[in-house]
């Protein structure tokens, strides 16, 4: 899917796959979108920080070594 390709171009140009500063950026603007609303930041943030994990391990899955 489209997480996988995004994970392929990063791979691709040596780009980290974690950047908490991007996903910082993101919360603040949803945040904002959503002000007055239904989801105060801290259930946005929580939410999306699941979005980010789990993307994150389909970008490039992590390994485990025993």
């Amino acid at each position: 899917g489209i997480v996988k390709k995004i994970g392929d171009l990063k791979n691709r140009g040596n780009e980290s796959i974690y950047r908490p500063e991007r996903e910082k950026e993101i919360i603040e603007r949803l945040s904002k979108l959503s002000e007055n609303k239904l989801l105060n930041k801290s259930a946005i943030e929580a939410i999306f920080l699941e979005i980010f994990a789990v993307s994150r391990n389909l970008e490039k899955p992590e390994l485990v070594a025993y």
